[in-house]
């Protein structure tokens, strides 16, 4: 079974990397799952409209070691019943990307969204979805598959 899960995986990063050379960074590379729950987060919703004070790192994982301790944190607002997880690279460089997995039926199959290249500066983040079980995945700018790193599932 985990044989096939990295099937799935190199599967999928081979359409990022396909869409990235073809300029469809923005291109989710599986539909996106309707959610099985009704929450107040609405798919593809801008992060940076909650207040800082009100987001937490859920998990994160370093994509790049020194110098750059480039970091992927998978990042959550949980405010008032709203609940919003999105991907957030950080220390990166340009062409470095980031993007989340949402999976509900345990990680078995996801649907991969939000790729977000960084373009300018060294940071950038996904857009924010409403969860399922949640993981935050980067690529480092002219990456292979072998060097996607992700956060654990949560």
């Amino acid at each position: 079974m985990r044989s096939s899960v990295v099937v799935r995986s190199l599967a999928a990063l081979a359409v990022v990397v396909a869409s990235v050379g073809s300029g469809l960074a923005a291109a989710s590379a599986a539909p996106a799952q309707a959610s099985p729950s009704s929450g107040s987060c609405e798919d593809g919703i801008d992060p940076t409209r909650y207040p800082p004070g009100e987001n937490f790192t859920v998990d994160s994982v370093l994509l790049r070691g020194k110098p750059d301790n480039t970091l992927i944190e998978l990042r959550a607002h949980d405010i008032f019943k709203e609940h919003c997880e999105w991907g957030k690279l950080t220390s990166g460089r340009v062409g470095d990307l980031v993007w989340v997995d949402r999976s509900y039926d345990g990680g078995t199959t996801w649907a991969q969204l939000g790729i977000t290249r960084v373009d300018t500066g060294k940071s950038n983040h996904t857009p924010g979805y409403a969860p399922g079980l949640m993981r935050a995945c980067g690529l480092p700018a002219g990456g292979r598959p072998q060097d996607v790193r992700c956060t654990p599932w949560s």
